[in-house]
């Protein structure tokens, strides 16, 4: 007689963990809106720097020496520093162009406003900042002004 195989065990069945990929799938209209409002905060920063960067300091002559009294801005194709709401009658203002500024209107005039006096100075240095003085006639005292 042969003996009878015995038994093997019967296997164990163990769970089977099936992982399923994450769901990556970013909606793209709610994506596209977040794309395009960073942007725009980007460039309204970019423009706002832009706008309130100064590139002229205005200075007034107090005895001998010179005391900073405004900052402006002006533009490349239309210069023009307006000292209007500054109490400048009677008195010696020194203008200082800032580089950046300076070397882009190089040959060119930049005018300068005082109420009713008007003045053009023309830009005649390449490199670095650009100083001039402008003696501003008071209120009593006739202007002179150069023809436009």
């Amino acid at each position: 007689m042969t003996p009878t195989p015995s038994p093997s065990p019967e296997p164990t069945l163990e769970p089977i963990i099936v992982l399923e990929p994450a769901n990556n799938n970013i909606n793209l209209p709610a994506g596209l809106l977040a794309g395009i409002a960073v942007c725009l905060v980007i460039l309204g920063g970019a423009a706002a720097f832009y706008a309130l960067f100064f590139n002229t300091v205005i200075y007034i002559k107090n005895t001998d020496e010179y005391r900073l009294i405004a900052k402006r801005r002006i533009k490349w194709n239309s210069p023009v520093v307006n000292l209007g709401g500054l109490d400048v009658a009677g008195k010696e203002v020194a203008v200082n162009v800032k580089k950046q500024i300076a070397e882009r209107l190089f040959g060119r005039y930049i005018k300068t406003i005082a109420g009713d006096f008007v003045i053009r100075c023309l830009v005649d240095k390449q490199e670095g900042d650009f100083w001039y003085v402008v003696e501003i006639p008071g209120q009593d005292q006739p202007s002179e002004q150069l023809p436009e």
